[in-house]
């Protein structure tokens, strides 16, 4: 088991705010944020599912293209509670990133 350091790029702080502030229930926001974090720090490769051009929407494609420049390798999408992130690990490095937060859908 590797244990990671759970890292979230500015812009997803920003949308974890946004939701946190539109929510009518923040807490659940908080929790299922605080939930994804720590399942993320534990063998992060295993959580969700591969995400890719050919698996993900435009719009989620276009918001990724426009932070990263392309649509990072090994993206990976985890749906959790109320809360959809996608994000890269790299155990080698000791560290996952969180590059798009939003509400599920």
């Amino acid at each position: 088991m590797a244990r990671v350091t759970v890292r979230m790029s500015p812009d997803a702080e920003q949308e974890l705010a946004a939701i946190y502030l539109e929510s009518s229930d923040p807490q659940s926001i908080v929790r299922a944020s605080y939930e994804i974090d720590e399942l993320l720090r534990l063998d992060p490769e295993t959580k969700g599912t591969e995400a890719n051009s050919a698996t993900i929407d435009d719009e989620t494609a276009e918001v990724l293209l426009q932070r990263t420049g392309t649509i990072p390798q090994g993206l990976r999408s985890f749906p959790f509670g109320p809360l959809e992130v996608f994000f890269t690990a790299d155990e080698a490095d000791g560290m996952a990133i969180v590059w798009l937060l939003r509400r599920r859908r």
